[in-house]
């Protein structure tokens, strides 16, 4: 036997995401800097799909992807879907490489909202596709309501 194959059917959870933005301040552009915490293998070639709260919509201006361990090759969007409110990234340069511990993800020019408080959720989806099958890593769906703007 060569190896051992295993496949999940249920994806685990990205443990305490946590998101640092640069600006607080209503209607001003930002950097959204999300940490994300795998704590188990994962495959080469994952992609994190991020779902932004409806109070805080996405728009063309959205620039600059840095990203660090997971995703230190990510350099730019595969995809932004302005319709579903996200933004999928390419991470996982190679299986396992960086992700038993933080990685982050870095967006820039998000517009912040024109009210005190991020209504809704983010959710975060990560996951691999081989031979065309996608296969779910993990994933999880993060209040936002905590982070206050300034006026």
């Amino acid at each position: 036997m060569d190896g051992l194959s295993v496949t999940a059917t249920t994806p685990g959870f990205l443990v305490a995401p946590d998101l640092v933005l640069s600006s607080q301040v209503m209607n001003e552009a930002s950097r959204y800097r999300f940490y994300i915490n795998v704590n188990y293998p994962v495959e080469a070639n994952c992609f994190l799909n991020i779902t932004f709260p409806e109070g805080l919509p996405l728009t063309t201006d959205l620039k600059g992807v840095v990203g660090t361990g997971m995703f230190s090759k990510t350099i730019s969007f595969n995809r932004i879907d302005l319709s579903r409110n996200s933004v999928l990234l390419a991470g996982c340069p190679s299986r396992n490489s960086y992700s038993l511990g933080t990685s982050y993800i870095e967006l820039t020019n998000i517009i912040n909202p024109d009210y005190v408080k991020l209504p809704g959720y983010f959710k975060f989806d990560l996951y691999t596709v081989v031979n065309k099958t996608t296969y779910p890593i993990a994933k999880s769906v993060w209040d936002v309501s905590q982070y206050p703007f300034k006026i």
